[in-house]
């Protein structure tokens, strides 16, 4: 199962968070001047040395919006924990609010997601559903010789571990894009996708050799943080 190159437009809410000169992140719009990432990606990070670059699928052959960052909110239940029996150490409560230096001028290539925060009402079903759900994030592929990322989606299907509920499965599996890449850094705070609304973000924790897990964050219950962080940075 290969995933599809993005179009320009498809998917303007997603954008790469990057740390001076490299890519680190994904990251989602929310509004004018709020992005959605996990807490991992730029806990202890002075935020004058991050950007955000919005309106790109291709980063070579894309005319480039940047945007600095002003600060950023963690979740204050952030921090690590660990699976013992699997030797796992994992982020909770991995969420964080990046607030921007300028206003974003929404067009056609940079606007806002739909977050559902309502989730919560079938929270038994999540992920139990037959799908698919959908998975938009960057990819390496090579031009000219050196490697560029690209945003790319794919379907996929999740199912919750059965020994560990805050563990999911991706199916299909297609071992280039769910663990080399989704479990990487690049594509830690990546929206989950599900009917075009965003209901989950990848943590993006990796797991043993041969296995094909990653951590999820289920954005409902992350609903009143991200409202009232908004409405105090606004």
């Amino acid at each position: 199962v290969k995933s599809t190159p993005a179009v320009l437009g498809e998917y303007p809410y997603v954008v790469s968070i990057w740390y001076r000169y490299n890519h680190i992140c994904s990251g989602t719009l929310y509004d004018l001047t709020h992005v959605i990432t996990a807490a991992h990606c730029v806990y202890g990070t002075e935020p004058s040395k991050l950007s955000v670059l919005g309106g790109v699928v291709d980063f070579v052959n894309n005319e480039k919006a940047w945007f600095p960052v002003t600060s950023y909110i963690i979740h204050p239940a952030f921090g690590t924990r660990k699976i013992v029996n699997i030797d796992i150490t994992y982020y909770h409560d991995d969420i964080a609010v990046i607030k921007l230096g300028e206003f974003c001028i929404f067009a056609y290539y940079v606007y806002p997601a739909t977050f559902n925060f309502h989730e919560q009402q079938e929270q038994n079903e999540l992920f139990h559903r037959s799908g698919p759900y959908q998975i938009v994030g960057w990819k390496s592929h090579f031009v000219n010789g050196r490697s560029v990322l690209r945003l790319e989606s794919q379907n996929i299907t999740f199912f919750v571990h059965p020994l560990y509920s805050h563990v999911y499965v991706l199916e299909p599996v297609d071992k280039d894009w769910s663990v080399d890449v989704v479990t990487g850094m690049q594509n830690s705070g990546t929206p989950i996708l599900s009917n075009g609304e965003v209901i989950a973000i990848v943590t993006g924790n990796r797991p043993p050799e041969g296995h094909n897990w990653t951590m999820l964050l289920k954005i409902w219950k992350y609903k009143h943080f991200i409202e009232e962080t908004v409405i105090e940075n606004y």
